[in-house]
């Protein structure tokens, strides 16, 4: 993020044609050649969720220092793929919320095509529209399956772009999420 000003420990930011303000404990300088001093990293302590992780004990993470969490809102089968909303994504989103935690959610990918990607992509649409989901962290599209990994980053590229597409034209903050591979 860019802060444009500084008011004490407050700073004034932009994003999407909409200006509010960040605490600066909650960012950092970014450090990289290429920005200025105006350049800022958001500094938080994010941690991911699935049905795998089983009964979490929300306040226990809220006094952990996690700030917050990613909850899997759907995944695709790499078989079959069929896409299906993880069973314990409306458990963990109302147990995250009552604990004070920031929310953001993520659709684990195995999409090979755009076509599968604005799938995913609308599927995701769906879930946050008819349940009415409130999001302050982003809806990440997570891209590390080995799917996703064989058709190349060309074609990675497009996959995920046709997915930011759709969420961009929702209004909706997205991003990838993702391994190095």
């Amino acid at each position: 993020i860019t802060i444009t000003s500084i008011r004490g420990d407050w700073g004034q930011t932009e994003y999407n044609g909409h200006t509010g303000w960040i605490h600066l404990d909650y960012v950092v300088p970014y450090d990289d050649i290429h920005s200025d001093t105006s350049e800022y990293a958001v500094k938080w302590n994010v941690i991911d969720i699935s049905k795998w992780q089983g009964n979490i004990n929300w306040d226990k993470i809220a006094n952990a220092d996690i700030d917050a969490v990613i909850i899997r809102i759907a995944f695709r089968g790499t078989a079959t793929k069929v896409i299906h909303t993880d069973e314990k994504f409306y458990e963990y989103y109302e147990g995250a919320k009552k604990a004070g935690l920031h929310v953001g959610c993520y659709i684990y990918s195995a999409a090979a095509t755009e076509e599968e990607g604005r799938e995913e992509a609308q599927y995701v649409l769906n879930e946050i529209r008819n349940n009415n989901l409130k999001f302050d962290m982003p809806v990440y599209l997570d891209m590390e399956d080995k799917v996703v990994e064989r058709t190349g980053k060309t074609q990675i590229f497009k996959t995920s772009k046709a997915f930011l597409d759709v969420m961009e034209e929702a209004n909706i903050y997205s991003g990838v999420y993702c391994s190095t591979s």
